[in-house]
């Protein structure tokens, strides 16, 4: 059998007698169940006296001396060696590590884990005089292999011949395959660490300040943040997003912080994702899959749960590329709730065909939402806003509509239609609808048409700000973003500064009105400054009607009864020659009207 060894590390500055004798040692066998040859050992430590350096060597149970590296013990020394991939079993490799300092430190713990070394054998030379020898064992928790390691000794060298690992190490894959068949099969709690990228083209405090976000985004979702990190660099890495340097970060951090996900915010591509995953080893997931997890946790309506299903198809579609049917690698939780594992592990044929049946049912939710505007003769009011802004809140104080609210992101996705009468003694209708966010995936802006049409019909926008947030102008930017693309912003817009109560300084609120031109201040919650609200709301709809004049002959009380519904009366007498009314009416009503009964029509002014 050929053995394949090599040499590396920090050879630098090394005789080229030594390097060649380190060589030698490569060739080195021993008897299969000893721990290290005492011979063998010796020469090691003859050669760290004159070299100085650390030493690692890599032997798996044969006794073949595989691969020695000169300096600290890294990942590379690991890299592309054969061993065993069974969950049940250890690698067959265990490492000798002979240093001058005192203990290891945690980062042999997480190779231990990573490469499920059989062990590490630690030989500390102090001064090079006194020699003493520490082993290191994997540790198992419900049939895994755990951050830690169990050590036995301190040995002298002189001991180490006479130690069974052997038996140890088949005590540990006993336990593995033990606990593995007896492990209760329940959804581990998820733990994630945070990741920012900070380039030239995005300022640090806007990075800080959508991490936060993500940070409140993910625990939404029901994940406990177990770290965050931000990198910065000029420019986003095309392969791994962020630098490879940081990905090997990472990779420790999820040992070190007991992470099972890593969270990305910002949508990764399909090949930057699933590189991520092959070098982390780890799930990887992005901004959008949170929000679309989160939408699928909170969708109650029949509607909403199709929406909120063909945007995740559509997101991951593109992402079964090299993957095939096989998706099961994703084992629930975050990220794959909604059309479910069952739905993903389907070729891209089925896929595609229940996208399009999908849209066919959102069509056709969508004629029948055209169907019911069509028979209103209110005028209607959209609130819109970032999410969490207190739309909700809002709708309940002007209505009474006891619409659900709790402080967190989307808390309300289906649309909430009330009336509302006005001071003026008009009736409008009023919505609350989906709140925005930064970076809102474009699968939920074209999942969600039938949704958004709601502020696309609307007579008047109340855009909702939070106020009370040190980003308030960055989020009112991206509501304006997103309305932009619905092609709404010629329509009456009222910004309506929101959470007042909880700025003490009234003048940073004048400031904030001054800056935000046609705003109002209010507080949903304590009441104040709705009345001015209402006021304003009059006064728009008010710009929207006519006063009209009309002599309705008796037959026709359908009309009559629409604009008693629909308009304010001014005045109305009955005589011979029919029913005249005076009367202040939308121009939709007004033009719904027979023409031969106009006696006169002006707009308001």
């Amino acid at each position: 059998m050929i053995i394949i060894t090599e040499l590396r590390g920090n050879l630098s500055g090394l005789k080229n007698r030594t390097i060649e004798e380190l060589e030698e040692l490569t060739n080195e066998v021993f008897s299969s169940s000893d721990l290290v040859d005492n011979n063998f050992l010796h020469k090691i430590i003859n050669k760290i006296e004159i070299i100085e350096r650390r030493l690692a060597i890599l032997i798996n149970r044969r006794g073949e001396v595989l691969r020695i590296r000169v300096g600290n013990l890294t990942e590379e020394f690991f890299e592309n060696m054969a061993q065993r991939r069974s969950n049940q079993r250890l690698s067959g490799l265990r490492c000798i590590y002979l240093t001058f300092d005192q203990d290891l430190d945690t980062k042999t713990d997480i190779l231990l884990k990573e490469y499920r070394l059989d062990l590490v054998l630690h030989i500390r030379l102090d001064d090079l005089q006194s020699i003493e020898a520490k082993i290191h064992y994997p540790q198992v928790k419900r049939g895994e292999i755990v951050l830690g390691s169990k050590v036995e000794g301190p040995f002298q060298v002189k001991q180490l011949n006479m130690i069974d690992y052997l038996t140890e190490v088949q005590s540990i894959e006993e336990k593995l395959s033990k606990e593995e068949a007896i492990k209760v099969q329940e959804r581990e709690e998820e733990r994630a660490i945070l990741v920012g990228l900070e380039t030239s083209n995005n300022k640090s405090f806007v990075q800080k300040e959508t991490l936060v976000e993500l940070r409140s985004l993910v625990q939404t979702a029901g994940l406990k943040v177990a770290g965050e990190e931000i990198q910065h660099r000029e420019q986003l890495d095309s392969r791994y997003y962020i630098g490879y340097g940081k990905v090997k970060e990472l990779k420790e951090l999820k040992y070190t912080l007991g992470a099972n996900v890593i969270i990305f915010d910002h949508e990764l591509n399909p090949a930057q994702q699933r590189n991520l995953e092959e070098e982390l080893e780890i799930k990887v997931i992005d901004r959008t899959q949170v929000i679309l997890d989160i939408f699928a946790q909170h969708a109650n309506t029949r509607e909403g749960k199709l929406q909120i299903e063909l945007a995740q198809l559509n997101y991951l579609l593109p992402r079964l590329t090299g993957k095939g049917v096989e998706l099961s690698r994703l084992a629930g939780g975050i990220g794959t709730r909604g059309p479910g594992e069952s739905k993903l592990e389907v070729d891209r044929r089925r896929i595609r065909k229940r996208i399009n049946n999908l849209n066919k049912k959102i069509d056709k939710a969508q004629k029948t939402r055209f169907t019911q505007r069509s028979r209103r003769r209110l005028p209607t009011v959209s609130l819109v806003g970032y999410t969490n802004a207190g739309k909700s809140t809002l709708l309940n104080k002007l209505t009474s509509a006891n619409v659900m609210v709790k402080d967190e992101l989307f808390a309300t996705l289906d649309s909430n239609t009330c009336k509302l009468k006005l001071p003026i003694g008009r009736e409008i209708l009023i919505s609350d609808t989906v709140g925005f966010i930064r970076k809102l995936p474009h699968q939920l802006i074209a999942a969600f048409r039938a949704t958004l049409e709601e502020v696309e019909e609307s007579d008047i926008l109340l855009h909702v700000v939070d106020v009370s947030q040190a980003d308030y102008e960055e989020k009112i930017d991206a509501v304006l973003e997103v309305l932009s693309e619905l092609d709404v912003l010629e329509k009456p817009i009222v910004t309506v500064l929101n959470k007042i109560d909880m700025i003490d300084d009234r003048e940073k609120i004048k400031l904030i009105k001054q800056e935000i031109e046609d705003s109002l201040a209010i507080s949903a919650v304590k009441g104040e400054g709705i009345d001015k609200l209402l006021e304003r709301i009059s006064g728009l709809v008010l710009d929207t009607m006519v006063e009209i004049e009309l002599l309705l002959p008796y037959s026709d009380a359908g009309s009559l009864d629409l604009i008693h519904q629909s308009g304010k009366v001014i005045e109305e007498d009955y005589n011979n020659k029919g029913i005249f009314i005076k009367a202040r009416v939308s121009q939709e009503i007004a033009d719904s009207v027979d023409e031969d009964y106009i006696v006169s029509m002006e707009p308001l002014v």
